[in-house]
Order: structure tokens, then sequence, then C-alpha cells
């Protein structure tokens, strides 16, 4: 029996009743188990009553989401547009993509958001289009997006952003670079440390920790460097 039957079989059930799990675990055992697998689960007959609740949940809120995330009423389109990133089905991958040109702006920026959760690289082109939006929360949701991707194709369009004049974009993006990780945002993490303002500066500081390569580390070790003498000199000017 295929492991996609159980899915199959337990949202055909109307009750789940004690006696149905006893069943599945028993007659399905094997479909059971590699379909847990497939998920990295452990599953026994202790945890079935959780996992199959689960599966039964999720295969209708799945069936839910790709209904609405085309229905007429924005309200819908908003709630699937949230719900789809969660469920980390790569069926939703491409009316999430679609979803990114819809009219309402709340609905264009959950999709982002839960494309970044999917984390498919299918995904990183219509993001980075997302990026010129007219609406400030959805370029945000899509430079998050492409953080979580860690997609290096993405580098060059967010440290374009790094010059916004909007402080919120800027911050968004190095935090974004900073979970990408790639080598080729050394360059412009390090040069955002010697901004004057402070607070993003210290974000700066903060990606490259997170980064961990040597690059990384020696840029910060350069401005480690220069904030002991700058604090240095400060202090030699407090005492005369």
């Amino acid at each position: 029996m295929a492991a996609s039957s159980v899915i199959g079989w337990a949202a055909e059930k109307t009750v789940l009743r004690p006696v149905d799990f006893e069943r599945l675990f028993q007659d399905r055992a094997d479909a059971f188990r590699r379909y847990a697998l497939e998920l990295k689960l452990l599953i026994t007959k202790e945890n079935a009553v959780d996992f199959v609740h689960r599966l039964v949940r999720d295969h209708f809120a799945l069936h839910f989401g790709l209904t609405a995330i085309t229905h007429s009423d924005v309200n819908k389109r908003i709630h699937a547009a949230q719900s789809l990133g969660w469920l980390g089905d790569v069926r939703a991958l491409e009316p999430l993509i679609v979803a990114l040109s819809d009219r309402d702006a709340n609905v264009r920026g959950l999709a982002a958001r839960s494309l970044g959760r999917l984390g498919d690289p299918k995904a990183v082109l219509p993001l980075v289009s997302l990026l010129n939006d007219r609406n400030h929360e959805v370029r945000l949701s899509a430079i998050w997006a492409l953080g979580m991707l860690h997609d290096s194709s993405s580098v060059h369009s967010l440290t374009g952003l790094l010059e916004s004049r909007n402080k919120e974009i800027r911050l968004e993006v190095i935090q974004a670079l900073g979970r990408i990780g790639d080598v080729q945002v050394v360059k412009s993490l390090a040069s955002a440390l010697k901004n004057s303002d402070q607070e993003i500066a210290a974000q700066a500081a903060n990606a490259l920790r997170r980064m961990r390569t040597p690059e990384a580390r020696e840029a910060l070790e350069a401005w480690d460097s220069d904030q002991r003498k700058l604090w240095w000199k400060f202090r030699q000017g407090k005492q005369y």
C-alpha cells in the first residue's frame, strides 16, 4: 500500500475513533511508517493518534488553502496566503508565486513570507521582482523571504537596497544577507559596520557573526580594533 493512501484513508473518515487508530497502525503499519520516515518522525503506537490528527488537519488545510488562494473574497485569500507556508507542502509553491501578483498588498506580503518558509529556490526570481513593489511592507516581506531561502543569486539585488533612504529596508537587507551567508556579502556588510547609525552598524556586526566564515571574522576583528581605538581616544580626551 502506498504511503499516500494513509492520508487518503484518514481524510475520508468524518470521525476518527480510537479503534480507527488501532486499525491504522496494525493494518497499514508499513505505509504509515514509510510516510513517517519521509517526515523524519519516529512513529509508535503511543503517538499514532497525534500524528494522524496532524495528517488530517494538514490535508484539509492544504485543500482549503489551494482553493482559497484565488477566491474572490480577499479575507480568504489572506488566510490562505498565510497558512500555506506553514504546511510545508511543495504543491503550494506555484499558487503562492501567482499570489505575489495579487491586487491586495496583504496577500502579496503573506505569500512572500510563505514562500520563504517553503524554502524552494524556484521562488527566488519572483521574490526579487517583488523588491520593487509599491507597498513598503510587501518589500520588507520579500527581503525577509529571500534571506530565508539562503540563495546567493539574490545577493546582487539585495545589496543594491543597502543604499535605500529607508532605514527599515536597510536593516532588513542586512539581516537577510547575514542569513544567506555568501562570502560575496562580506564587503557590503563590512561597509555597513562603518555606518554612522549605530543600529545599522550593530545589525551588520550581528549578520557577520552569524556567517562564521574566515572572511566575516576578519571583517569583525578589524571593526573591533577600530572600535577599541575610538574608545581609547575618547577616554584620553576625557582625562584632559
